[in-house]
């Protein structure tokens, strides 16, 4: 079992008493994570906030962790697994009240029971319901799932940070090596290179395995000059590194610790190419620069439990438009854990629903402002959020790369 005591104390504060999950085949990620991934048949799990029942066919009860859950079995010649799920069902009482993992806001992430599971289950279990002269009310269960993402603990947060500075250390390699005329494509593969030359002579001790934070082929995503107009999830081309222009990079590891606990970083940095005799980067580049350090500042001062992610948003946003810069393309953070998109509060507009969703108390959201002009860029931290405010979780870029 994972992680029962936070499920049980999130379930407490958001006031519902019983959430259903059902999976088949691994068809439910959630599940596997925080309940048991060692069923193959149909199994379904009903907790509540003093016990959690699971139903396992009887084919797969003798791969069941039985210490800290009531199981119950199905199968050949037994009942089904409706059958078992009544049983449950009555056992506890018949909740009026019953959370399923479906989404209201759209979002593929949390939406794992399925249309076609719905329908199988739920009209029975409203009929045994009303045979026995009681009332069901269903609603979604992404509230729960949505703070068991965004909520972390200190030994995670303390192997985030060791991912974000395995990312880092790769981009300030990268930076010593670039040379001029090297194309975006080229780059790419430079950070490749470092990536296997780290993964191959400097084992993380603890760690198991070593990954990209998001699919290879575009981590990193790297933009320079021109190109950096573009929005945040384009590919790199055969654009070169000239003198005179800036370059950005978003890039993440994933590491994957002995206890199976895998995490993700996702960071993005930004350098510039001198020109001939030139010792600092000119007025406007600096000027780039120091707008996205002073927005990413007011966003860590200003991130506090329970604001809604769209507050966050608009005074890094506004920050950069006070400035005279274009509005970008995208929102300013977003969950990180598990994956670098993780489920839980967005950071951006507030017409976004998962942006009226609230910043956790012990989560980590990225902060990632965007000048999206020629030769502009764009600088991303990872930030804890404490019962204070946030704090980076890695050591945050306060100085221009400078090539020479």
């Amino acid at each position: 079992m994972k992680n029962y005591n936070l499920l049980k104390k999130i379930m407490k504060e958001l006031n519902i008493s019983t959430w259903l999950m059902y999976s088949e085949e691994h068809s439910d990620s959630i599940f596997e994570k925080y309940i048991c991934d060692d069923t193959i048949v149909p199994a379904c799990a009903i907790i509540t906030t003093e016990k959690i029942h699971l139903i396992v066919n009887t084919l797969d009860y003798d791969n069941i962790d039985q210490s800290e859950c009531i199981v119950h079995t199905y199968g050949v010649n037994q009942r089904t697994i409706k059958e078992a799920i009544y049983s449950v069902l009555k056992e506890c009482n018949f909740p009026d009240n019953i959370a399923l993992s479906y989404t209201t806001h759209n979002d593929a992430l949390v939406d794992k029971l399925g249309y076609g599971t719905y329908q199988y289950l739920i009209p029975d279990i409203q009929d045994y319901y009303e045979k026995n002269n009681k009332v069901l009310n269903i609603s979604s269960a992404e509230n729960i799932i949505y703070a068991l993402f965004d909520k972390k603990t200190n030994k995670t947060v303390d192997r985030m940070k060791i991912a974000a500075d395995r990312a880092i250390d790769i981009l300030e390699e990268t930076f010593r090596r670039m040379k001029e005329n090297m194309t975006e494509l080229e780059i790419v593969a430079l950070v490749h290179d470092i990536f296997n030359e780290k993964t191959v002579n400097e084992k993380i001790e603890g760690v198991i395995s070593e990954d990209y934070s998001w699919k290879k082929d575009i981590c990193p995503i790297v933009l320079v000059g021109p190109s950096l107009e573009k929005g945040g999830h384009a590919m790199a081309s055969n654009q070169k590194l000239q003198k005179g222009h800036t370059i950005y990079f978003d890039f993440g590891v994933s590491l994957t610790f002995e206890d199976g606990e895998k995490v993700c970083s996702d960071l993005q940095r930004m350098g510039y190419l001198l020109k001939e005799n030139e010792e600092t980067a000119p007025p406007e580049v600096e000027r780039v620069f120091r707008t996205l350090i002073k927005s990413i500042d007011i966003g860590i001062e200003g991130i506090k439990p329970n604001m809604k992610g769209y507050e966050v948003d608009k005074v890094v946003r506004d920050y950069i438009l006070e400035n005279g810069y274009p509005d970008y393309n995208h929102s300013t953070g977003h969950a990180i854990g598990e994956e670098a998109h993780s489920p839980g509060t967005l950071l951006g507009l507030k017409e976004n629903k998962l942006s009226n969703l609230i910043v956790q108390e012990t989560g980590v959201y990225t902060i990632e402002p965007r000048i999206a002009i020629p030769n502009g860029g764009s600088i991303e931290e990872m930030v804890y959020v404490s019962k204070d405010g946030g704090i980076p979780v890695s050591r945050r870029q306060k100085e221009l790369y400078l090539l020479k």
